[in-house]
């Protein structure tokens, strides 16, 4: 059998389990979120930028930020995309592949925008989120 634990080890170990904690939500918001700043364009790859929250901006400027869609990507990738700066943010997919959306828009409807991308088949992609056409 254990010895019983007492109040003071027991406050030490919820401390230290805190601590991981945190430790771990540093962690995973390093895998789960990438900020991408600057005008691109920017090369999207499944390993590097799929599944993760994109945070894009290029500041205070307005010319659109291109961010390219991994080419040859398999079904069910995800590119998720949040515009937090004043420039909008453009899609485009590969040479030969197609970016659907009902009225065909390419990216983020303006600041404070969020899209995602999915690879529906091989070679398309489906568009939705708060969109627009950008130039």
């Amino acid at each position: 059998m254990a010895d019983p634990v007492d109040q003071a080890s027991f406050a030490q170990l919820v401390t230290r389990f805190g601590a991981l904690l945190d430790s771990w939500e540093a962690v995973l918001r390093q895998v789960l979120v990438q900020d991408l700043s600057g005008a691109g364009p920017w090369a999207l790859s499944e390993a590097d930028h799929g599944g993760k929250s994109l945070l894009v901006s290029n500041g205070a400027a307005t010319a659109s930020i291109t961010l390219n869609l991994p080419a040859g990507a398999a079904v069910g990738t995800l590119i998720l995309a949040d515009q937090i700066g004043t420039a909008p943010v453009r899609l485009v997919p590969a040479n030969g592949e197609v970016l659907h959306h009902r009225l065909g828009h390419n990216g983020t409807a303006g600041q404070w925008a969020s899209l995602h991308a999915k690879c529906i088949r091989p070679g398309e992609w489906l568009l939705a989120g708060d969109t627009a056409v950008v130039g």
